[in-house]
């Protein structure tokens, strides 16, 4: 994944193609936390990067704090003035195991409202819930 990251912001930057984004809004957030958390670190002021990135610094603010996201130039320019890299961050996020938040045990007494059960949970939860189903009997 990260080649070609690389390989499309090399494109973007020789002018071939525009690069868009649909944006992975989690990945996002956490992106701009770890490089505002970099920033805090290194000691960087708010108008001080706004300065360097050409930006101002409510702009900043709004990356950091209000969820607006920068465009995918700034992104990289960003990271890259705190000697950072999008791609190796983003890959990191992108290989971040989901954490639990919770488990449920249910326990069915009919094979239909198991199955319905399940029907339901799959609709509602999609992607987010993993099953551990047991049939007995």
């Amino acid at each position: 994944m990260q080649d070609l990251l690389h390989w499309a912001h090399k494109l973007a930057l020789y002018g071939l193609v525009k690069l868009g984004c649909v944006y992975n809004f989690d990945y996002m957030k956490k992106l701009l936390q770890i490089l505002r958390e970099n920033r805090l670190e290194k000691g960087i002021s708010q108008e001080y990067l706004a300065g360097k990135l050409g930006v101002s610094s409510s702009t900043i603010s709004r990356w950091e704090s209000k969820g607006n996201f920068p465009s995918t130039d700034k992104l990289f320019e960003h990271a890259s003035f705190l000697d950072l890299s999008c791609y190796d961050v983003l890959a990191l996020l992108a290989n971040e195991q989901p954490k639990l938040v919770g488990r449920i045990e249910i326990s069915a007494y009919n094979k239909a409202t198991f199955n319905r059960l399940i029907d339901l949970l799959l609709k509602e939860g999609g992607n987010d819930i993993d099953f551990t189903k047991t049939h007995l009997t």
